[in-house]
């Protein structure tokens, strides 16, 4: 096996994935108004708040890694702390895991129910 291709292919990853991180950061912080940097970086500094937040942005979602990589633009950008962002990305794993948790029960009996409350 050939180590070579694997590295480049690796490294070109990383690349395009620093890159989009920088240009999402970018655009956050051109769109962003104080209000919204406000009312966030107030919400989250309170721990158990930023780790709902999390826990619900990875609900809808549906991914606790772009919720992280949303999470790191806001810090990149200025519009939350580090310290601020620690329960947000918290959150987004324990929504993964609530998430993972939802599959594995047998909800087939509630489905129906749940398919009206969501319509």
């Amino acid at each position: 096996m050939d180590l070579f291709p694997v590295l480049l292919t690796g490294l070109t990853a990383i690349v395009l994935f620093l890159f989009g991180l920088e240009g999402f950061s970018r655009e956050i912080e051109k769109i962003t108004g104080e209000r919204f940097r406000k009312s966030l970086s107030k919400a989250t500094t309170m721990p158990i708040v930023g780790v709902a937040i999390g826990a619900i942005v990875t609900a809808i979602i549906q991914s606790s890694s772009a919720t992280s990589v949303i999470t790191i633009s806001l810090v990149n950008a200025g519009v939350i702390s580090f310290k601020n962002s620690i329960g947000i990305i918290f959150g987004s794993n324990v929504g993964t895991t609530i998430t993972a948790q939802l599959i594995a029960f047998k909800l087939t009996k509630f489905a129906p129910l749940l398919i009206l409350f969501g319509f």
